[in-house]
């Protein structure tokens, strides 16, 4: 009984946990534009209430230890949003690889037709390995470094990769006739909305984008035409 009434206690925390998350983030959505906003920082949310006050310190310690101004956030959730930061401020699409992992996936199509490989040291859960071992390792560290900036880089990479891996279409790609090299994730889906392709919807989610183009739609017209 005492293990159930805890259970119950937990259970309760955590939705009183979302029910500030998401109004937080509702108010959040006059700035939204991708994924990133809602879905990371409703991700790293949940993960910093169930880790603890002392490891979250410890994070947010080593996130400082990146002095740049455009490195920095007002708000610790916020964080999380770097790595597509750098992407959209600086054109930085070097490292695009480490947020998907693109397995196929075959709709009518034989797959020795398709031509479509999936390298398997490029992609988000090799990332997300690769930070933990960053994050883990302990020295010896060349010259003077102490390792302080490798791992504050890395962290921010694990904190948005986990989000990404909560994207559904992060995580395949879809192999078919009318795309025999798929469609990288949804990107080649092209779709009748503001958006463009079905990728970015997804990574719109939540957004003020989508409200708006429903919010003067009739009601039996939806929020996207599908087309592929």
């Amino acid at each position: 009984r005492q293990m159930c009434i805890r259970d119950r206690r937990r259970v309760h925390g955590i939705q009183q946990s979302m029910k500030s998350c998401l109004l937080w983030i509702f108010g959040l959505l006059q700035f939204s534009y991708q994924w990133s906003y809602p879905g990371h920082i409703v991700v790293y949310m949940i993960a910093r209430n169930e880790i603890g006050k002392d490891i979250c310190n410890q994070i947010d310690n080593l996130m400082k230890v990146m002095t740049e101004p455009q490195a920095n956030y007002p708000n610790v959730y916020e964080y999380s949003l770097w790595p597509d930061d750098i992407k959209s401020r600086y054109d930085y699409m070097l490292l695009n690889g480490w947020h998907v992992n693109w397995m196929p996936i075959y709709e009518g199509i034989d797959p020795s037709k398709v031509k479509y490989s999936v390298d398997p040291k490029f992609n988000v859960v090799h990332t997300v390995i690769e930070a933990m071992q960053t994050l883990k390792y302990k020295g010896p560290y060349p010259y003077h470094f102490d390792g302080q900036l490798e791992k504050s880089y890395m962290l921010r990479f694990l904190i948005h990769m986990v989000g990404d891996q909560h994207q559904p279409l992060h995580q395949g790609t879809l192999c078919s006739p009318k795309h025999p090299t798929c469609d990288s994730g949804g990107i080649k889906f092209k779709i009748n909305h503001p958006s463009l392709e079905l990728h970015a919807l997804w990574d719109w989610a939540m957004s003020k984008d989508c409200l708006l183009y429903t919010s003067d739609a009739a009601d039996d017209t939806p929020c996207v035409d599908l087309g592929g």
